[in-house]
């Protein structure tokens, strides 16, 4: 059978990062058991957090932050996409497909279609297999003399 037709035994969890200054208190969705919101600069975000987001049972990351200049930690952005960069690393290491982890830009005026983006990302990972069922971290090509 076909994984991507297999049916999902529960719906997939998301852990999104949003940044407050550009957010700030707007409702992105409802909390509870398959959204676990943390808000603060996402700046700051590093890899243990991200990696630490899917090793508590998310089955995706969200990362909504400002745009370059707008980030109030100097160079928070290229620090974020190091972080990210690595993070998706950490994931092929874990066996997960890393479209699992997305990161968008957002302003203070894009406030109202926040809870959009988080129901988008929510569907595109709920469109991937279940974890359960990712294929385990590539095998470590040897040579033989």
């Amino acid at each position: 059978m076909d994984p991507a037709s297999t049916p999902r035994l529960s719906e997939p969890s998301v852990t999104v990062f949003v940044c407050e200054r550009c957010a700030g208190e707007a409702p992105l969705a409802p909390q509870g058991t398959w959204c676990r919101v943390h808000r603060g600069c996402v700046g700051e975000v590093d890899t243990p957090q991200i990696r630490e987001a899917f090793e508590t049972g998310a089955d995706g990351v969200l990362i909504l932050g400002c745009v370059g200049r707008a980030c109030c930690v100097p160079r928070g952005d290229v620090s974020e996409f190091r972080h990210i960069h690595r993070a998706s690393m950490v994931l092929a290491h874990m066996g997960l497909d890393a479209t699992r982890l997305h990161r968008e830009w957002i302003t203070p005026r894009e406030t109202p279609r926040l809870p959009a983006l988080v129901a988008a990302f929510r569907r595109r990972v709920a469109a991937l297999p279940p974890r359960h069922q990712a294929s385990a971290a590539p095998a470590v090509a040897t040579c033989e003399a």
